[in-house]
């Protein structure tokens, strides 16, 4: 009888930690959603890189451009130890300077016994 009441309760207090800890773990689980859907600079730093910046090429000028640009980004943070580590001593880049298509007939993206007829007026 004495080990059952000891049992009991050590069971009871278990129960209660554990109950204080969920709570407590929904709580900051609450915050970080908070802070992550309210407060979070995620999509402006993603639209900055991929609007502003655009492609980039390894060696190219742009890439060296976009890499200051996030590193500066990480730093503002409050990341530390930021910094480049050479991994391509030799890499070569290139930039557009122009980029033209013309189509000059359509063509069917299957072969040509399979495809159905190509309706041009429509």
């Amino acid at each position: 009888m004495k080990y059952t009441k000891g049992i009991i309760f050590l069971l009871f207090i278990t129960v209660s930690f554990i109950g204080k800890s969920q709570y407590d773990n929904e709580n900051k689980l609450a915050v970080i959603r908070t802070e992550g859907l309210k407060n979070s600079k995620a999509y402006d730093m993603l639209s900055e890189l991929t609007d502003v910046y655009g492609q980039r090429l390894t060696g190219s000028r742009e890439y060296l451009a976009a890499a200051k640009w996030m590193s500066n980004e990480m730093k503002n943070i409050g990341l530390q130890n930021v910094h480049f580590e050479s991994y391509c001593d030799n890499c070569r880049g290139w930039s557009v300077k122009s980029f033209n298509v013309e189509m000059v007939a359509p063509v069917a993206a299957c072969h040509e016994s399979k495809c159905p007829p190509i309706n041009i007026d429509s």
